[in-house]
């Protein structure tokens, strides 16, 4: 179960393969060129002589990464990313595309930055170690887990109060302000929800460190500005950028449950009516093209807010607007006018 030694090794043997296939290669041209004079013969015999020098780097690179010089390894890999980009400047490539040059240039930022802060390669796609789990789930599990939950939780919750079909509310038969008991039932709500994903997360935490490493806050992760412009940043400014839009999203969110919750007035409508707009929202974001236009005022769409602060929610629905900034400024907006909402909703019902 040893998640470094095994991310290592799979670098290694996709290196080897690739000087598998140079040897190969070159014994293969090293019998042409017996047959060939002039240019031919020179030409070929230049080409010989790049493949040995390729093959004796990567030969170097496999070594540095065995002996765990991670600093060695990494500013030769970045190297060859650098030539590779130069050749395709020049037309020399065969694989020229956007996305191929863009593959090439994320690579080239990750290892300039491993080669600087001699750190070891990890795979972010599918991180498991400790903080770098802890931010994969940020991004890919707790969106879909919280809305599934806290929709099941606070409907029923919201609801409890609520007898013959909606009719009676028992809470208004308690002393006090309606408005403030309203709002301090939103507020054990929203605590509910935030405890469930708080736990969520320190189990993710705590079995991926416990089984592969506590990881690194110092890891880099790609950040688009553009659809073509990237830098690096480490994982820790990220998650201090993004967890609070996070935990914003998540009580815009709870608000607008329980604005859903009094207007039905029945669990399994108001359940219903809940996970269609939650859901259905996240899913169209990366689906529906309407949706992708009008996402960044949409205050749900920042519950993903990993994907918001690198961008690559922006990049893949080619959406800039969807950011940091206007996040903050589309969230905390929809707290203030959900939270009127329900004053305006609780006076009406204080009317009848």
């Amino acid at each position: 179960m040893n998640h470094r030694t095994t991310t290592t090794n799979s670098q290694i043997s996709l290196i080897n393969n690739d000087i598998e296939t140079n040897i190969q290669y070159l014994k293969k041209q090293q019998t042409e060129v017996t047959h060939l004079s002039g240019k031919r013969k020179q030409d070929l015999e230049k080409v010989i002589s790049e493949l040995k020098k390729d093959t004796e780097i990567k030969k170097n690179i496999v070594s540095a990464l065995e002996s765990k010089q991670w600093s060695t390894a990494y500013n030769l890999l970045a190297e060859e990313n650098l030539k590779i980009l130069e050749y395709e400047k020049k037309g020399q490539t065969a694989n020229s595309s956007e996305e191929f040059i863009d593959a090439i240039k994320r690579e080239l930022l990750i290892f300039r930055y491993l080669s600087s802060h001699n750190m070891q390669y990890e795979p972010t796609d599918f991180s498991t170690k400790g903080v770098n789990f802890f931010a994969w789930v940020s991004n890919n599990i707790i969106p879909y887990f919280f809305v599934l939950v806290s929709a099941f939780i606070l409907t029923n919750f919201y609801l409890i109060s609520y007898r013959s079909n909606g009719i009676i509310d028992t809470d208004s038969l308690i002393p006090g302000k309606n408005i403030t008991k309203q709002f301090v039932k939103i507020s054990v709500g929203i605590i509910f929800s935030l405890i469930s994903v708080l736990c969520l997360f320190l189990v993710s935490f705590i079995s991926a460190t416990f089984l592969f490493g506590s990881g690194n806050l110092d890891y880099p992760y790609i950040v688009y500005t553009s659809k073509y412009n990237m830098h690096v940043e480490p994982l820790e400014n990220l998650l201090l950028k993004s967890l609070p839009l996070q935990l914003l999203s998540l009580i815009s969110t709870c608000l607008l449950f329980y604005i859903i919750a009094i207007l039905v007035k029945n669990k399994l409508g108001a359940l219903f009516v809940s996970l269609l707009l939650s859901t259905g929202v996240l899913f169209g974001i990366s689906t529906l093209d309407p949706i992708q236009k009008i996402s960044s005022f949409i205050p749900i769409a920042y519950i993903d807010s990993f994907s918001i602060v690198t961008g690559t929610l922006a990049r893949q629905i080619e959406n800039f607007q969807l950011s940091l900034t206007t996040g903050y400024l589309v969230v905390t907006s929809s707290i203030v006018l959900l939270s009127i909402a329900v004053i305006i909703l609780n006076r009406f019902r204080g009317d009848r």
